[in-house]
């Protein structure tokens, strides 16, 4: 069975909730905190196996916002077959399951399609939050561990422990060593037939002498009976008088009337309702006569107050055009000033770009100014040769200063300038050997003259030098600046004249001779924009003409209507005076509608009069005809007549139902006329004397009567008592049952028990047998979780409890073990469990509420494995608060749902 929608009419915090896109395999259900994942997990088991007992102390889950408490399921099975599971809390009549073609109401049913699963073993198994997946003893239940082997004993869908419990309670009703049983009701039976075997022997006298007593008795009470009848006859009769007394006078009397009345024929049966019929149809002509001629008065009233413009009706066609027109003028009168303002904007708009293309511009040169397409070509032709020639003269200009600077770059460091000391040595030197010259020339001293001429050629000497160090060092001509120098010269020299050409060019078409070709290009655009403004403008201007044309056309029509309105103004708004106009009209339309209606209505109200009062002539004729046909004068007469028919058929009538009730309590024919001459020869005191005399002696009979009834009945018993005991051997045969009874109880108990020995101890075979199975299923998905760190699972035959063995045979046991591991092992327990039980049971839903939370992120992902492939035999549904998990199972294909 897998869950496909939840309808939830009212549970806890859900009401009026449903949960909707539940598929096959796995599905993850993301909410935070107090969302109602476990509200919505105690739903599906309530659903499934019912809610809870108002007197149990649990969680009842009553509807916080109010509703009943209740709601369904849509499942479908592994059959394919689709069903509806609907249970409420206040229907003792279980749940009720739908499907295509059927509707089943009951607990049985629904066992049936859950697998004969118990609410004990879907909470252990397959809904179960965190806290009950930590709970071991919820996996030590006999119901769970009686299913499982019960399967595994072929018991297919029956269950181990009821069949025990069942044969337990059969033994106890057959022997308990206190209180009430079957071995102990048939011993207190023997005894008592035991006791009336020894009473029947001191009986068997008295049986003859109560015999011949009550056969006295019975022949007494036979003459009783006869005499009360006797009386209860006469007392009958007499009470049938007493009560039939006014009856029969009341017919003598009738009768008597009767007989004294004339005979009256040709007179209809239904006479009084024609007559009231045609009075009636003929009262209510009149008083229609009466209503019409009034409304007739008040319509001509009506109609002499109405007072038509027919002079206004006759414009009728202007006042049409003119309420036609009335959203047309409206939208004239509201853009004629936006037109208006368009234009002026416009006009300045045409002003600023004659400015902008250049002085002297008008809009006779822009009509006739215009570029064509080999002008256009032309100027992008000069653009294309002035760009090109000065990106030429560019470049030269650039490689010219590139070699210039690479020239300066690489051109030697000059040399350092001499010191000071260094450029006046050698005048130094020279002024000391002429003063030493002059020294040895005053002196005749050849040695001042020989050292004063030698320190004069040194200094000589030394000058000379400096001068040659000092003079700068001639450059080389460069022939790569020469060429480029003339490279540059020709190509500004081929602008020039390029650009001379276009400037004669722009001198022919009237332009500034110094515009750049993207400017003439660009008062071209322009040109061609101002050319379209002026195009709009004179648009404009028809615009304008039309809207005063139509204004002028209504003016005209409303002077022609003004003068047939009486205190009528001509507003200057023309739709204020098109709406009065137009107001005025519709009223004199209404009026003019309303006057022809009155009169249609006054010449139908007189045609209905007349007709009135042809159908009151009609009914006059009728009447009269019809009081001829009954031989009467007048109205009164025919009322008279009636009244007497009518009596006499009252007295009829009364005569006959009387005469049918005597029959009926006297009988028919000479019983009837005995009876009425018995009532004629007998007052009626008589008969009550004799009544009352009859009825005293029937009480005194009956009282006798019971009195001897009440005796034989005691003597009656007497003689059966004595009779039922007198059959000794009918008590011993009893007697003889009872003990045969003993005996049949007893060996239906040794039965019992013997049965009860043999399944536990078949019980205990297949728990040793069948266990591995689940145990191994366990180890697979334990030891996959826990990547392999734990080998084994491990459970004593003796003990409930469980053990692992890790991969170095350390045995451990639940205490010793984390919380995390200890909650992958109860869950790897559980599918294991799930898949021997389902083995022959219908696959049911696993509902999983935030089990994960203690598990590490490598564990986490080891389950998510296992539960993916837990989930391709039958569905799972996760529900939890950690957007991680919820993002992990969608990223892997889990179906993610959403609650409505």
């Amino acid at each position: 069975m897998e869950i496909r929608e939840v309808q939830i009419d009212g549970f806890g915090v859900f009401s009026a909730r449903k949960l909707k896109g539940l598929s096959s395999g796995l599905n993850i259900i993301y909410g935070p905190n107090e969302f109602g994942k476990t509200t919505l997990l105690e739903f599906i088991r309530c659903v499934l196996f019912g809610f809870p007992g108002k007197n149990q102390r649990v969680n009842q889950y009553t509807p916080v916002n109010g509703g009943c408490l209740g709601g369904g399921l849509q499942c479908v099975l592994a059959s394919g077959q689709l069903i509806s599971i609907d249970r409420q809390s206040d229907k003792k009549d279980g749940p009720v399951i739908r499907t295509d073609s059927t509707e089943n109401q009951g607990e049985s049913y629904l066992n049936s399609l859950l697998g004969y699963a118990t609410k004990e073993v879907f909470k252990n198994l397959y809904a179960f939050t965190i806290d009950e997946l930590h709970d071991i003893q919820s996996l030590r239940g006999e119901e769970i561990k009686n299913r499982i082997y019960g399967v595994g004993m072929g018991l297919g869908d029956v269950s181990l422990g009821k069949i025990e419990q069942e044969i337990d309670k059969s033994c106890l009703e057959i022997f308990k060593p206190r209180g009430q049983c079957r071995m102990r009701g048939i011993l207190g039976e023997i005894n008592e037939i035991e006791k009336e075997i020894m009473q029947v022997q001191k009986n068997l006298g008295k049986y003859n002498e109560l015999n011949n007593t009550l056969s006295q008795m019975n022949d007494e009470k036979n003459k009783k009976i006869k005499e009360i009848d006797k009386f209860n006859l006469t007392k009958k009769l007499l009470e049938t008088q007493q009560e039939l007394f006014p009856v029969v006078v009341e017919v003598l009397i009738a009768e008597e009337e009767v007989s004294q009345m004339k005979t009256i024929s040709n007179f209809p049966e239904d006479g009084m309702h024609i007559l009231t019929s045609i009075q009636v149809d003929r009262k209510n002509l009149f008083k229609q006569i009466k209503e019409e001629e009034q409304v007739y008065e008040e319509l001509k009233i009506k109609l002499c107050s109405i007072v038509v413009n027919d002079d206004l009706l006759a414009c009728e066609g202007d006042v049409l055009f003119l309420q036609q027109s009335l959203n047309e003028i409206q939208s004239v009168i509201k853009d004629e000033l936006k037109v208006k303002s368009e234009r002026r904007n416009i006009s300045a708009q045409i002003i600023i770009d004659l400015n902008a293309i250049g002085q002297g511009w008008t809009e006779e040169q822009i009509n006739g100014f215009e570029l064509s397409e080999l002008e256009k070509k032309e100027i992008q032709e000069y653009y294309s040769k002035l760009s090109e020639l000065r990106q030429n003269e560019n470049s030269a200009k650039d490689k010219l200063n590139l070699h210039q600077e690479q020239k300066r770059t690489n051109k030697p460091e000059p040399k350092p300038p001499l010191s000071s000391l260094k450029r006046v040595f050698p005048y130094a030197l020279i002024g000391v050997g002429v003063l030493g010259l002059a020294v040895g020339g005053i002196l005749v001293d050849y040695v001042f003259l020989g050292a004063g001429l030698v320190m004069v050629g040194l200094g000589a000497l030394f000058r000379n030098k400096l001068l040659i160090e000092m003079q700068p060092k001639e450059e080389p001509e460069d022939s790569l600046e020469v060429s480029l120098l003339k490279l540059m010269e020709d190509a500004s020299k081929k602008r020039e004249e390029i650009f001379k050409e276009w400037s004669s060019w722009l001198v022919e078409r009237g332009l500034d001779r110094h515009l750049s070709p993207l400017a003439t290009e660009k008062i071209g655009d322009k040109v061609c924009a101002i050319k379209v403004r002026m195009m709009q403008r004179e648009s404009i201007d028809e615009r304008l003409d039309e809207m005063s044309k139509t204004i002028g056309e209504v003016s005209s029509r409303i002077s022609k209507v003004a003068p047939f309105l009486k205190n009528f103004i001509v507003d200057s708004n023309i739709p204020t005076s098109i709406q009065v106009i137009y107001r005025h009209f519709d009223e004199t339309r209404v009026l003019r509608e309303k006057k022809e209606n009155l009169e249609a209505q006054l010449r139908g109200i007189n045609e209905k009069i007349n007709t009135l009062k042809r159908k009151v002539e009609e009914k006059n004729s009728e009447m009269s005809e019809f009081l001829r046909s009954v031989d009467v004068v007048d109205e009164e007469s025919f009322i008279e007549k009636n009244k007497t028919i009518e009596r006499q058929n009252y007295l009829d009538k009364t005569i006959a139902e009387k005469k049918e009730y005597i029959q009926l309590r006297v009988g028919l024919g000479d019983s009837y006329y005995k009876f009425i001459e018995s009532v004629k020869s007998s007052s009626q005191e008589e008969n009550h004397q004799k009544l009352d005399g009859a009825s005293k002696r029937l009480t005194e009979l009956n009282i006798e009567k019971d009195q001897l009834l009440q005796t034989i009945g005691e003597t009656k018993t007497q003689v059966d008592y004595l009779v039922n005991n007198e059959d000794l051997s009918k008590q011993l045969t009893e007697l003889e049952i009872g003990r045969q009874k003993i005996r049949e109880c007893g060996k239906e108990w040794a039965v019992g028990k013997i049965a009860l020995h043999m399944l536990d101890q078949a019980r205990k075979k297949y728990e040793k047998e069948r266990q591995p199975e689940v145990i191994k299923a366990a180890e697979g998905i334990f030891g996959y979780v826990t990547q392999r760190s734990y080998s084994r699972i491990f459970k004593p035959m003796d003990s409930d409890d469980i053990f692992i063995v890790d991969k170095n045979e350390q045995v451990k046991g639940l205490l010793e073990m984390s919380r995390g591991t200890r909650e992958q092992l109860y869950l790897s327990l559980r599918f294991g469990l799930i898949e021997e039980f389902e083995k022959r049971s219908e696959p049911l839903p696993l509902v999983m509420d935030d089990i994960f939370v203690n598990f590490d992120e490598s564990r986490n992902s080891q389950m998510l494995d296992k539960v993916l492939q837990f989930s391709k035999k039958r569905q799972v549904i996760v529900l939890t608060c950690h957007k991680g998990i919820f993002d992990a199972y969608s990223s892997l294909g889990a179906n993610p749902v959403t609650i409505l």
